[in-house]
């Protein structure tokens, strides 16, 4: 098998591997968004969202190649990043924040301006090349 085929076959299984990776990254942030988990000291929450949704980002736009980033795939992160806020303030242990939503957003933009850094990598190459063939 030529070097070509295989990275595309290794390409098709990441982009397939993605998508049950996305929805594994979903579970996982819901969890810890509404779980009573107690910040370890020094910890900065902002932060934690912003590399939250640049890893959801990430992961949407590897599953979901033909669509276009600021379309659908934007709209459903910052839809789910306000819900999670909402759900939080039925929680007693829980506030609602828009600048948690808000940190959601930067990690959003914070990853597109990214992007022509990693359509270099491997982990997103395959987005693209699969895409424009």
């Amino acid at each position: 098998m030529s070097l070509h085929l295989r990275n595309l076959n290794l390409e098709k299984l990441w982009l397939r591997s993605a998508r049950w990776l996305f929805a594994a990254a979903i579970l996982v942030v819901t969890y810890l968004s509404l779980a009573p988990i107690s910040q370890p000291a020094g910890s900065n929450d902002k932060v934690n969202h912003l590399i939250a949704y640049f890893g959801l980002a990430l992961l949407i736009d590897a599953a979901f190649p033909k669509r276009s980033f600021w379309g659908i795939k934007v709209l459903s992160l910052a839809t789910f990043g306000i819900l999670i806020e909402v759900a939080q303030s039925f929680f007693p242990y829980r506030t609602f924040s828009l600048a948690d939503w808000g940190a959601d957003l930067i990690g959003l933009l914070l990853y597109y301006g990214c992007t022509p850094l990693l359509k270099k990598t491997f982990v997103l190459k395959a987005r693209w090349t699969l895409t424009n063939n």
